[in-house]
């Protein structure tokens, strides 16, 4: 059992770690994030929750494509799994992080992340640069 938790976590490991920076950024309370007049870009928070899930679906799609062909089924878990993980966020930093507040613009974001980290998979990755970088064609 524990050589298939290891197995599972080493196959998973970009996404597992993504999952822990994620986390940090988005339950951390307000006086914990940095404060600089580059960052007080309008809208720079919804320009971060799409990277952030986008960078989720895409790390999940490839570790999961990787190990077997993913499955229609397997590709709306995926997605499905993201979108309840955004509500989830919004829901907790508008309870219980101080200073935070979330908003249904920011799941907004969240989704369009997620559409985000599909379309640079499929599109970018599969079809151009994994061609690219190791010369399959």
């Amino acid at each position: 059992m524990l050589i298939s938790m290891i197995l599972t976590i080493k196959t998973y490991r970009f996404t597992i770690i993504w999952l822990v920076i994620m986390c940090y950024v988005l339950f951390s309370p307000a006086s914990n994030l940095p404060k600089s007049s580059f960052l007080n870009i309008p809208h720079l928070d919804k320009f971060i929750h799409s990277i952030l899930f986008g960078v989720l679906v895409f790390f999940n799609f490839h570790e999961n494509d990787s190990i077997n062909k993913l499955s229609r089924k397997l590709i709306i878990i995926i997605i499905f799994s993201a979108f309840v993980f955004a509500a989830i966020s919004e829901l907790i930093q508008n309870a219980y992080i101080s200073g935070r507040a979330g908003s249904i613009v920011d799941f907004y974001a969240d989704i369009s992340g997620c559409f985000l980290g599909v379309i640079c998979y499929y599109f970018v990755w599969k079809n151009f640069l994994q061609k690219k970088l190791f010369k399959i064609s």
